[in-house]
């Protein structure tokens, strides 16, 4: 069944340095933002200033990669047919990621032109189902950087954690079974 990823609902993503470079933060004793990190934090605070119809959630900046909950409050616009792959849509999750990353770029490479980095080409979405996903979903988040040494991006980790496995094993989302991003709790 196909999925309108331009639906109001809440969504969880996870976007990737290219090379699991860890750039962006690190966590010594406690979570310290690099000032790679700083623009991602204030880029991604600005997505929801920008579009009155997103809303953010818990989010994290990890070493290599990002963790947010982005929620789209109001459908803009329909479209019941499926697209293309690869066909955009404009105020979908993947446009709204799409220009979160090309601003961190771009700022980035004005402001940090000797760091080396670069996105991972794509980025990693999961609609939230119920409350109780949202839940587990804001606690991982939360706890992130408490658990980075069995974080599955972490290059030194050699454990499992558990969370991957439960999101991976649920089936693909339907327009009947997301949260409602106004009361996810």
């Amino acid at each position: 069944m196909h999925f309108d990823y331009a639906s109001r609902a809440a969504y969880f993503i996870t976007i990737c340095e290219s090379k699991r470079r860890q750039v962006f933060s690190t966590i010594d004793e406690g979570l310290q933002l690099t000032p790679l990190g700083k623009i991602i934090e204030q880029e991604w605070l600005r997505t929801a200033s920008l579009r009155s119809y997103v809303q953010l959630g818990e989010f994290v900046i990890m070493p290599n990669h990002f963790h947010g909950i982005l929620k789209i409050m109001l459908p803009v616009g329909s479209n019941p047919r499926p697209r293309k792959f690869g066909e955009g849509r404009t105020a979908s999750v993947a446009s709204i990621v799409g220009n979160f990353k090309a601003a961190v770029t771009r700022r980035a490479k004005r402001e940090l032109p000797g760091v080396e980095w670069d996105w991972q080409p794509r980025f990693y979405d999961h609609v939230i189902r119920d409350e109780h996903g949202y839940l587990r979903i804001e606690q991982y988040i939360q706890d992130n950087p408490h658990t980075w040494a069995s974080d599955r991006d972490n290059p030194q980790s050699t454990s499992d954690d558990g969370f991957h496995a439960w999101l991976e094993s649920l089936p693909p989302p339907t327009p009947d079974d997301v949260v409602d991003p106004g009361n996810p709790t």
